[in-house]
């Protein structure tokens, strides 16, 4: 059976080194047994012929000393044949198993290699998203630093606004309704502070433009977008008469019925106050200016 080696097998020579000494050992005793034979045997040709009896039994004894010595030798020969051969046996075996023993410590080392490499990704992904949340956290500190700031802003011009909100006893309007008509202020009667008497401006101007009369007046309200605008009209003292004519303008701009007036597309949508001679109406948005 052929077999791949990966690396040095392994070497016995030490063990049969061990065991050639033995038998080189035995061989040696052997002949020194034998030496000794021979000069008992010498000595016995010495001795007379009444002797020969014991003498044949002293070389039929060493004679089987010897077999004896040949048998053991054959036997000792058979055993390192077979030890040998068990040794051979026992080293392919072994090397075999070391062989499968190092490929399974490569498969394990391949699959911890590989473990090692799917925790090394997860620890770059949870990095990864640690820096995306951690970005995306400092995005939103800085958004919500920047809305206190707005908020702290809003809040102290709603402070400012309220303490000047405080102080003033005219009345505030908003330059804008809730249906998204712009407000328009239109004065009639005397003003404490302008020589006007009829007086037109925007709800977010401060500005105001003046007309010679009332037919003036309604010429620039027709001229007007009636679906854009809201008109509120202040009656200070001495024009009520100017507001009669007025108001029947506005009220000429509905349609009617047998269940009275109604509001027609092109109506015109207005309302009045009465004011003092010297009162006058401020803004929202003026509430900040001095």
């Amino acid at each position: 059976m052929s077999r791949k080696s990966s690396g040095p097998g392994v070497s016995f020579f030490a063990f049969q080194d061990i065991i050639t000494a033995v038998v080189g050992i035995f061989i040696l005793i052997t002949l020194i047994m034998i030496l000794e034979l021979l000069e008992k045997v010498d000595a016995a040709s010495r001795t007379p012929a009444g002797d020969a009896a014991a003498i044949t039994r002293v070389i039929d004894q060493i004679r089987g000393d010897a077999d004896a010595i040949e048998d053991e030798l054959q036997q000792m020969r058979q055993r390192q044949k077979d030890e040998n051969h068990s040794i051979a046996m026992s080293a392919t075996t072994t090397e075999e198993e070391l062989l499968k023993r190092i490929e399974e410590q490569q498969g394990r080392n391949e699959q911890l290699a590989s473990q090692v490499a799917a925790v090394e990704r997860q620890v770059e992904d949870a990095e990864s998203r640690y820096q995306s949340e951690r970005l995306a956290a400092d995005a939103a500190t800085r958004e919500i630093e920047a809305k206190k700031r707005q908020v702290q802003t809003t809040l102290a011009d709603f402070e400012a606004r309220t303490e000047k909100l405080a102080g003033n006893d005219s009345p505030l309007y908003n330059d804008r309704l809730s249906d998204g008509r712009a407000l328009v202020i239109v004065r009639l009667g005397e003003h404490p502070s302008r020589p006007a008497r009829l007086s037109m401006r925007e709800g977010d101007r401060k500005t105001s433009r003046a007309f010679i009369d009332i037919a003036d007046l309604i010429k620039a309200i027709k001229q007007r977008e009636a679906r854009e605008s809201h008109y509120m009209v202040l009656v200070a003292p001495g024009g009520a008469e100017d507001f009669q004519s007025l108001r029947e303008y506005f009220d000429s701009t509905k349609g009617s019925s047998l269940f009275g007036s109604f509001n027609l597309p092109t109506s015109v949508r207005y309302g009045f106050d009465v004011i003092g001679g010297d009162a006058d109406i401020q803004l929202l948005f003026e509430l900040g200016q001095g």
